[in-house]
């Protein structure tokens, strides 16, 4: 995707009125930094799942296939593959 389409589906998506945006801090970014090293996964993608754990959140539209790996996690679209930059 450009970045102009990008930046219009992200308009789009915050201005859903069920979508939450939460804020982290620097200790939930040390956490989800340690879980990441010892799962070998992102930070980023440790710090999300944290969240979503925290939220009771299961499911994640995202496109990375890592989630698939995440038990108790549900990644939509499921039948979405992309390959690794």
């Amino acid at each position: 995707m450009d970045p102009p389409g990008l930046a219009d589906l992200i308009v789009q998506l915050l201005s859903l009125d069920n979508l939450s945006v939460e804020t982290v801090d620097k200790d939930a970014y040390l956490a989800a930094a340690e879980l990441g090293r010892d799962l070998n996964r992102d930070p980023n993608d440790a710090l999300a799942v944290n969240v979503m754990k925290e939220h009771q959140i299961r499911e994640i539209y995202s496109y990375d296939g890592d989630f698939d790996e995440v038990e108790g996690i549900v990644r939509l679209p499921q039948n979405a593959r992309l390959g690794r930059r």
